[in-house]
């Protein structure tokens, strides 16, 4: 599932609940590690979303159905620095008044996923309360490393650590 979607569905999650509800919980309804759930919601309110929650996401988290975000758009596949992409870009709006604002603030974020790489190739974010973020991942080198990098060391042995470092339980 791309994140894009990923986004999407908590969203719909996050509407569907109501009421608050554990991030773990999330985690387990949408088949995601706890940390994908906490970043997913970090990038949500970065991008306007109205999420409330325990400070450092720990406990319910929430959010109210003042945000319109649209189902995300495929922009189809294109090459970029070798690499085929695939784009999708979502568009979301805070309604005039839903968070102090004289006027509805529209955002969008647009990702091209590389099919073979399997992360984000290029991103470009917009809010007009934070400006136009860029993201390229650039300098693609699909060459096997040196094997002199794996190779351990002469001399290296493993030893055990010393009785005052190691952990009594």
């Amino acid at each position: 599932m791309s994140r894009t979607s990923r986004l999407f569905l908590l969203m719909d999650a996050l509407r569907a609940h109501r009421r608050p509800v554990t991030a773990a919980r999330l985690a387990d309804e949408l088949s995601v590690s706890l940390r994908t759930i906490y970043r997913d919601i970090q990038t949500l309110s970065e991008l306007g979303a109205p999420i409330e929650g325990e400070a450092d996401f720990v406990g319910p988290v929430r959010a109210p159905g003042t945000i319109t975000v649209s189902p995300p758009k495929r922009l189809g596949e294109r090459k970029l620095d070798g690499e085929t992409v695939a784009g999708s870009r979502i568009e979301a709006t805070i309604p005039a008044g839903a968070i102090g604002n004289e006027h509805p603030i529209q955002m969008s974020a647009e990702q091209w996923y590389g099919k073979d790489l399997q992360v984000v190739v290029e991103a470009t974010y917009k809010d007009p309360r934070t400006g136009e973020t860029k993201y390229k991942l650039s300098d693609i080198d699909r060459a096997e490393p040196d094997a002199k990098l794996f190779k351990v060391p002469d001399g290296y042995s493993k030893q055990p650590a010393p009785a005052s470092a190691r952990k009594h339980r």
